[in-house]
């Protein structure tokens, strides 16, 4: 029916064409032709075309899954459906644990032996790591921190995150003229660390600067021939990696459009440096997140804006223990940290009273939470994490072949 009616369209329109007449003629006489046409669907036609429109719609929305491009619905729950069950009358004590309690997050710099502060030496680092466990800390992903995940922590264990500032080379270090990782380095001691402590948890996210103002910032992790293949091995083990900057920058003392340039560099280097796929690794939330460098909360209220819409969640450096991701008192623009070193870990440890504890009752609650399948019900609004469209613009690339060429408006 299609193929006819289009063919008649076609002859219509060759005899009108050649006929003095004007464009609005041709065009009464073409559509008054193809209506007069008795043929036409069917009922049954037309209902299975609604249908079939139906269908498309309802596998065209834009699940978590079409959106982020991962499987697992029920990592991803909606701020709705998680406060209407933190809400219901039984879970009252749930709610004022989420609400209330805290978790620390970590904030470590530097290994080494030279004493300064943010350089703590391998014994001192794996004096933290057995201090936490011997009191029943548990680390946790990026994945879960961010998510508000928390159903894999045990029951009793106090859960932490771990970040890592600046990309380092003492972070992540192989034994010169080999492939073999320096078990000095940070790296290495936390891998052998959760290997053999059963129960530790596991986890890391590595805020990444490329290089600049210090020294020390010899590329990621101090070698540009391994970076990529040291990024591909912390993404695969289940370490992340995020933004820290390109130079370090203070970001109270620059300009909104030095700030985008900082931004967008480091997230084209993150890309050239990363083997694996770099939209699989934004899918996890560490590139869409950011730590301030000197934890500078940035004065300009347009730079502010811009990094709240380009990031998910944005971290401080100092403040102390902060509330859980789900808490109504959490800000996942300002989330404090905690200065690793001894003495502070060890009082943070010592000053618990505050801290969240996994109970019977909450694992069973997050359990409930995460075990939901939202499938297509979930709207991308009422997410527990806002999406931001990962960004795939090779700054580098752009500002050399076109310095001039009209940039994508952030």
């Amino acid at each position: 029916m299609k193929n006819i009616k289009l063919d008649l369209a076609r002859a219509i329109q060759k005899i009108s064409s050649k006929l003095n007449m004007s464009s609005i003629s041709k065009g009464l006489i073409l559509m008054y032709s193809l209506n007069s046409l008795s043929f036409g669907p069917t009922q049954n036609q037309i209902e299975e075309k609604i249908a079939k429109e139906i269908k498309e719609r309802i596998e065209n929305t834009k699940t978590l899954e079409e959106y982020l491009g991962v499987k697992e619905y029920n990592e991803y729950i909606s701020i709705e459906r998680f406060n209407k069950i933190i809400n219901e009358p039984k879970n009252i004590n749930i709610k004022h644990e989420i609400n209330t309690k805290k978790m620390p997050v970590f904030m470590f710099h530097r290994t080494g032996y030279s004493g300064q502060r943010y350089e703590l030496s391998p014994i001192e680092l794996k004096t933290i790591f057995s201090n936490l466990y011997n009191n029943n800390y548990y680390a946790i992903t990026f994945k879960e921190y961010v998510t508000g995940n928390l159903r894999n922590v045990p029951i009793g264990k106090k859960p932490y995150l771990i970040t890592f500032d600046d990309a380092h080379k003492s972070q992540f270090k192989y034994i010169k003229g080999t492939k073999i990782i320096d078990p000095n380095s940070a790296i290495a001691i936390m891998d052998s660390f959760f290997k053999t402590h059963e129960n530790s948890g596991k986890g890391a996210v590595f805020f990444q600067s490329a290089y600049g103002i210090h020294k020390e910032f010899l590329y990621f992790f101090g070698d540009e021939e391994t970076a990529k293949e040291k990024h591909d091995y912390l993404i695969d083990n289940g370490y992340w990696i995020a933004s820290h900057t390109t130079t370090h920058v203070d970001l109270r003392k620059i300009s909104l459009k030095k700030t985008k340039e900082e931004i967008l560099t480091i997230d084209a280097l993150l890309e050239k440096e990363t083997t694996i796929n770099y939209e699989k690794t934004a899918e996890n939330f560490g590139m869409r997140s950011l730590a301030r460098p000197y934890g500078a909360v940035e004065k300009n209220k347009k730079i502010e804006e811009f990094l709240n819409k380009k990031y998910d969640m944005i971290m401080n450096a100092i403040g102390g223990r902060d509330y859980l991701p789900k808490s109504e008192n959490f800000d996942r623009y300002h989330i404090k940290r905690i200065e690793a070193d001894l003495g502070t870990i060890m009082k943070t440890i010592k000053n618990s009273s505050e801290q969240f504890i996994q109970t019977k009752e909450t694992k069973e609650f997050f359990e409930k939470v995460y075990n939901y399948n939202p499938k297509i019900d979930i709207r991308i609004e009422n997410m527990a994490y806002k999406p931001i469209e990962i960004q795939k613009i090779n700054y580098l690339k752009q500002k050399k072949t076109n310095k001039h060429s009209n940039q994508r408006n952030y």
